[in-house]
């Protein structure tokens, strides 16, 4: 599950499976981690436990990715 690049064909999915990466007006962010994509639905392989990939992401790069979606500038 995840947001989905508007007009992406939902028969083809736009993911990779590991790091970051934008697709038309979505981005999205992962933190290192060899069970990333949440394989283990935690840290701890539970639905209520701690993510650390996504702790480790930064709040500069959260800030840089949504200032350049809204100044439209959308890699292919």
């Amino acid at each position: 599950w995840g947001p989905w690049p508007k007009d992406w064909p939902a028969s083809k999915s736009p993911w990779q499976f590991v790091g970051s990466k934008q697709q038309g007006n979505v981005r999205l962010m992962q933190g290192p981690g060899d069970c990333v994509p949440c394989l283990f639905e935690g840290c701890d392989r539970r639905l209520d436990s701690d993510s650390r990939c996504l702790q480790g992401i930064s709040v500069e790069q959260v800030v840089e990715a949504a200032c350049s979606l809204l100044a439209g500038s959308l890699p292919d």
